[in-house]
């Protein structure tokens, strides 16, 4: 019996839920109202992509070669390019030659009054041998004038040998 009651009860309230859901209760729809999208074209076209990465480092020569001068001067002129390749027998620096240049000058000319001084001696010797032969001058001149020929000789041969520049 119980039953029986309940069953109006559900019907009633099915009727109420039907009749709730057909009303005409829409909601706006977002998109329908929206501009359409603005859109780029672009033609396509082939491209070479090159990836590139970024390091931070530090480089170091693997060969390194340190330049020493023979002598002490003051550089005029560096004629290569730090870091640059260089061929063997190239001219890398100009040094401050006046000081340098003197001293050439200076041993030119003692190796030319040496040898001015042999020739002297040599001329000396020969004359007199020939005044030995004739019985002009006696033997001891001659010994003396050999002996200055030797001088020279040696004078000659220790002044300071010249290059060309």
């Amino acid at each position: 019996m119980q039953r029986l009651s309940l069953l109006p009860a559900a019907i009633a309230l099915g009727a109420v839920f039907l009749v709730a859901g057909c009303g005409d209760n829409k909601q706006p729809n977002p998109a329908a109202s929206a501009p359409p999208p603005a859109v780029t074209v672009v033609k396509v076209a082939a491209v070479e992509i090159k990836p590139a990465t970024t390091f931070t480092g530090r480089i170091e020569a693997k060969n390194k070669v340190d330049l020493r001068a023979r002598v002490d001067g003051f550089l005029e002129k560096r004629l290569f390019t730090e870091g640059a390749d260089v061929k063997e027998d190239e001219l890398l620096f100009v040094i401050e030659k006046g000081l340098y240049q003197a001293a050439v000058d200076q041993a030119k000319a003692a190796l030319e009054t040496a040898e001015a001084t042999l020739k002297l001696a040599d001329i000396d010797v020969d004359r007199q041998t020939q005044l030995i032969q004739r019985n002009v001058v006696a033997q001891a001149t001659l010994d003396q004038v050999t002996a200055k020929q030797g001088e020279a000789r040696g004078g000659a041969a220790s002044a300071p040998l010249c290059s060309a520049e």
